[in-house]
């Protein structure tokens, strides 16, 4: 076998799940090559996926004549093929008109792949999100025969969903990151494929996420780590730092991140007059992160459901900050249950409460002994349940089985 890791956007910082799982493969002695649609700058990448981006495979940009020439190669080697793949990635479950040029733009995408692919003798594809990257995988096997998988996140299995009925039906096995996306993952098609639809959690290695030796920790520092986008409850949490200061409640609170939401959350907090208590850090590498954790005094991540149907997965950040010895509230929005047992390894809150929000800080700032009990559980469930040494075993299970 020689697996063909394929993704939109490797190694990025925001997606530290894939790279992990790329790297504990390969310690596993797995043969595998990583392609990614694109590439980010070599200075927005921690320095431990510095190796992994050297031996990515990037599509873009392509070469123009090397595009027309793989697309030549199967449309007068393989006529039938080529325009059976074309017709099957413009026709299916398609919502709107745009739909059906990304699906174009992924089939040209997908012949060069298919080309590169086939030469470099890869057996499998697994790509990483249900939408593009499946979407390009999809044309590979259509065309040249290669058989695929892919794991499903959140945004790519509930709002996008980009032919995902056909994907379903395809795959040799699918993968999810939580319960909950499985059993959102079989509304979607009309047949029973429950039997190759398999939940495998997100892990994260333990031993470089740890609590810090000395616990001393920056008292009342509540820290927020996430893309700055809409479904991470951002807002939520600024208007409960505005209720902690009118309860004149002393405290201090650092997101982390960079997203689309950065303007109005920056016009959020003048608005608010939290200047003082607030500050939004920007994108960290992953070094730093783990720093940040080790630091803070409660970590809170108030995700939502929006309007279009966006909403988080399982967030790799809570776990995060669990194995680093850190309480942590969130809400019972989406899997959060499948991690946070209620008042034993973190509080769950409601979706939009930022006075439940507000109250539910003060009492871990407050509270030693609970906080003491939510962390100490929470950084042995890590060690027990979501240690990436162990979370690779059901994935390298399906492997076996499958491939």
């Amino acid at each position: 076998m020689k697996l063909a890791y394929l993704t939109n956007y490797f190694p990025s910082l925001t997606e530290t799940f894939i790279y992990r799982e790329v790297m504990e493969l390969q310690r596993r002695n797995y043969s595998i090559d990583v392609y990614s649609l694109r590439k980010p700058d070599r200075n927005d990448i921690s320095q431990e996926a510095v190796g992994l981006y050297d031996a990515t495979r990037y599509l873009l940009p392509i070469d123009v004549l090397y595009l027309c020439k793989c697309h030549l190669k199967y449309l007068f080697g393989r006529p039938l093929r080529y325009v059976m793949t074309l017709c099957k990635m413009l026709t299916g479950t398609h919502k709107n008109l745009k739909g059906r040029i990304r699906s174009l733009m992924h089939f040209g995408e997908g012949v060069v792949l298919a080309d590169m692919m086939s030469k470099a003798g890869v057996t499998h594809i697994h790509s990483h999100y249900a939408s593009q990257s499946t979407s390009v995988a999809r044309v590979i096997h259509l065309l040249a025969g290669l058989p695929y998988s892919f794991t499903g996140h959140a945004h790519d299995i509930w709002h996008d969903q980009l032919l995902l009925p056909q994907k379903l039906a395809e795959a040799k096995f699918v993968v999810t990151c939580s319960h909950f996306g499985r059993q959102w993952l079989l509304k979607q098609i009309d047949r029973d494929v429950s039997g190759k639809v398999h939940v495998v959690y997100h892990g994260l290695d333990t031993r470089k996420f740890t609590p810090p030796v000395n616990e001393k920790r920056k008292k009342n520092l509540v820290l927020s780590v996430g893309r700055l986008d809409e479904i991470k409850g951002h807002p939520d949490l600024i208007r409960a730092c505005a209720i902690l200061r009118d309860k004149n409640f002393d405290f201090e609170c650092a997101i982390v991140g960079e997203g689309p939401m950065r303007s109005e959350l920056e016009k959020l907090v003048a608005a608010c007059q939290l200047e003082e208590y607030v500050k939004l850090i920007g994108a960290l590498p992953q070094e730093e992160i783990i720093t940040c954790y080790q630091s803070a005094w409660v970590f809170a991540l108030p995700c939502v459901t929006v309007n279009d149907g966006r909403q988080d997965g399982l967030p790799n950040v809570l776990m995060e900050a669990m194995s680093c010895g850190l309480p942590v509230i969130t809400t019972k929005c989406t899997a959060q249950t499948e991690l946070i047992e209620h008042e034993r390894n973190g509080l769950l809150i409601s979706p939009h409460q930022p006075e439940e929000l507000a109250n539910a800080i003060m009492e871990l700032c407050e509270d030693v002994g609970l906080r003491d009990l939510l962390r100490m559980d929470a950084r042995l469930k890590m060690e027990q349940e979501f240690d990436n040494q162990k979370t690779i075993e059901p994935l390298l299970r399906l492997y076996d089985q499958y491939l």
